[in-house]
């Protein structure tokens, strides 16, 4: 089956366990910009040989730093790549399941994730371990908001050049990259099935995606930002919420006792939402047939806490699910209606942090899309494409994989 190819993708940056990052959320600003490679030094074609880029690339929030190292073919291992544990140092942690071969870089790129808190302890065990390409290029890349703040510390620790990429920009260019040039990954896009919560295992169909068309781009981190993304890689924000991660973490933390994010998912699991939201068929004492409403559709979020005697004698277990519902419930809404304006319904993705250790959020989103008529789609690498893009930013690698700008979008999205 063909649809019309653009699509939406949700960012969602976790804090403690996920990480928020800055986002552009509330405004009806607009970002136009245009993804491209940089050409340093004699590097102009990826292609065209076996390269040395800096071998490391970071993407710094405010909470986590996602790091990427690209193993180069026939290099020595180093603490990166043999570990027999996936545990680096204090908090950095390993997810070898996650790299993927790419040849046209000539080798593996690996994926590590450690606390910004540790920040120096980290950049300390690069610099021992030596796992900097040593070649032309002296420069390491970040995208994030931390790479503002912790330009001086890289500069000093590593005696190498520090150079900002735009966070969004990045973002887009991983995603592009990576679908495009890494092997090995043909599970990167999927979708859920079995999708209604409490309804049993939730099942995974793996999805293929061309990434040369236009897309619809959603980051989630503190609040939502929806950027349209063009053939030729430009992209403009087209829509936007307040309510994301940072909402449910923060309402988690004032109506709970959760003091960790790793708690409040821990609640969740063992909460029962029913007991907190008002349904349909508390309403209608079954469903609602006029307008095709199951009787277990949430008429009012938290509803039942309005006539019951004592809302606090609620188990914070209940609550903490109810609010991650609600949250995932509207933002998946909102971006339905967002998709629909813009023709792109048939093709929606839900990517980020916030989703890699929060199967109810994803089950929940797959859901409500699904109740929609449409699919929620999500990615493996999602909380890893701004530093994949930091890393091939130094690459003058667009002109391979653009389309000119006045191709027009087709029916080119397969399932």
């Amino acid at each position: 089956m063909l649809f019309n190819f653009f699509y939406i993708f949700f960012f969602f940056k976790q804090k403690t366990a996920y990480e928020m990052l800055r986002s552009l959320v509330g405004s009806e600003m607009c970002i136009r910009d245009r993804i491209r490679g940089v050409k340093l030094g004699r590097r102009t074609n990826v292609e065209g040989g076996r390269l040395q880029p800096n071998s490391v690339a970071l993407d710094i929030g405010g909470t986590l730093v996602k790091m990427v190292y690209l193993q180069l073919d026939g290099a020595e291992e180093n603490f990166i790549t043999s570990s027999s544990s996936d545990k680096i140092g204090q908090s950095g942690e390993r997810y070898p399941h996650l790299r993927v071969p790419c040849p046209v870089l000539g080798g593996t790129i690996h994926f590590v994730k450690f606390e910004t808190c540790r920040m120096e302890q980290a950049l300390q065990i690069i610099n021992s371990t030596k796992v900097l390409a040593v070649g032309d290029d002296k420069t390491i890349r970040s995208a994030g908001g931390g790479a503002f703040k912790f330009g001086e510390l890289v500069e000093k620790e590593l005696g190498i050049q520090f150079e900002k990429v735009d966070e969004l920009e990045a973002l887009v260019l991983g995603f592009r990259f990576l679908c495009r040039y890494s092997a090995g990954n043909q599970n990167e896009v999927y979708s859920h099935t079995n999708t209604r919560l409490g309804g049993g295992v939730l099942g995974k169909q793996v999805e293929q995606v061309d990434p040369t068309k236009p897309c619809l781009l959603v980051n989630i981190g503190s609040g939502v930002s929806i950027l349209k993304v063009h053939p030729d890689g430009s992209f403009e924000r087209v829509g936007g919420t307040s309510m994301g991660g940072a909402t449910f973490w923060g309402l988690c933390r004032l109506i709970t006792s959760a003091s960790t994010f790793e708690e409040a998912m821990t609640m969740c699991e063992s909460g029962d939402a029913t007991k907190v939201d008002k349904l349909v068929r508390d309403i209608y004492g079954g469903d609602y047939d006029k307008f095709n409403l199951k009787g277990s559709v949430v008429a009012a979020s938290f509803g039942k806490l309005a006539s019951i005697k004592d809302p606090k004698g609620c188990h914070d277990q209940d609550l903490a699910l109810a609010l991650l519902i609600m949250i995932t419930q509207q933002i998946a809404l909102i971006s339905i209606n967002i998709a629909k304006i813009h023709h792109v319904q048939d093709a929606i993705f839900f990517v980020g942090g916030f989703l890699r250790f929060n199967p109810i959020a994803r089950r929940t989103l797959a859901f409500a899309a699904e109740y929609q008529g449409t699919t929620a789609h999500f990615l493996e690498h999602a909380d890893f494409f701004g530093a994949i893009g930091a890393l091939v930013a130094g690459f003058d690698i667009s002109s391979q994989f653009q389309k000119p700008a006045s191709v027009q979008p087709q029916s080119s999205w397969k399932r």
